[in-house]
């Protein structure tokens, strides 16, 4: 639905920039729109303790720690260097739940579901069952600011089919087709790619290397041997 704003100079906005999207960028909301839904009703500004305004200090508590960490804390993924992967396998062994508890003691009620609900919505499970390193890498982008598309990501598809679609060879992009396993030969040549065609046949392709961009639990079962 949306990405991070990208920083200028990063990969994300480089591949923005070729692609002619950055002028369609658009920021979901201005701050001071950000709500909350507590029993039916719309609460904003939600960062500045609008469904709780005597108690409004606790989330800008919060919010403002989460943004020091993700401007300078939170360790760069893949590491970069020996102390981030430690921070990230220190982070990576507790719960998201149990990182709130020691970093920033109890939240107010109104976070803790908002967190709860987040990590359902974002990772497929509750804040107490994600790690604190997955919760905090999304949470803390979201907060930094976020920006979308008409028509969601799907937009950055599009275009980039377009773009492959003008400068590659006639076939080289197959989205009618069915990937159900890919095998690594034996031999380290390469690795060999099958498929299912629009028109129900079967064929394989030979290929130097194969990138899986399929959650894990479906690569697992799509890749044979070893690899």
């Amino acid at each position: 639905a949306y990405i991070s704003r990208p920083e200028k100079g990063s990969g994300t906005f480089t591949l923005l920039e070729e692609l002619g999207l950055l002028g369609r960028l658009r920021a979901e909301f201005p701050p001071e729109e950000e709500a909350t839904l507590v029993r039916g009703k719309m609460f904003r500004p939600l960062w500045q303790g609008a469904s709780d305004p005597a108690r409004a200090h606790e989330f800008t508590r919060v919010r403002d720690r989460l943004l020091a960490i993700f401007e300078n804390e939170y360790p760069a993924i893949p590491a970069k260097t020996a102390a981030d992967a430690v921070r990230l396998h220190e982070l990576d062994r507790m719960s998201f739940a149990e990182w709130l508890r020691r970093d920033l003691g109890p939240v107010h009620p109104h976070l803790e579901e908002l967190f709860h609900e987040y990590c359902w919505d974002a990772m497929g499970g509750a804040y107490d069952e994600v790690s604190a390193a997955q919760a905090l890498s999304f949470i803390t982008a979201d907060l930094s600011g976020i920006v979308a598309f008409p028509g969601g990501n799907a937009t950055i598809t599009e275009a980039l089919y377009r773009k492959l679609d003008s400068v590659l060879p006639k076939q080289s992009l197959r989205p009618g087709s069915f990937v159900f396993d890919v095998e690594p030969e034996s031999s380290g040549s390469g690795v060999r790619v099958t498929y299912e065609a629009p028109d129900g046949s079967l064929r394989s392709i030979h290929a130097k290397a194969c990138i899986v961009t399929s959650p894990k639990f479906i690569a697992k079962a799509l890749i044979s041997g070893d690899s």
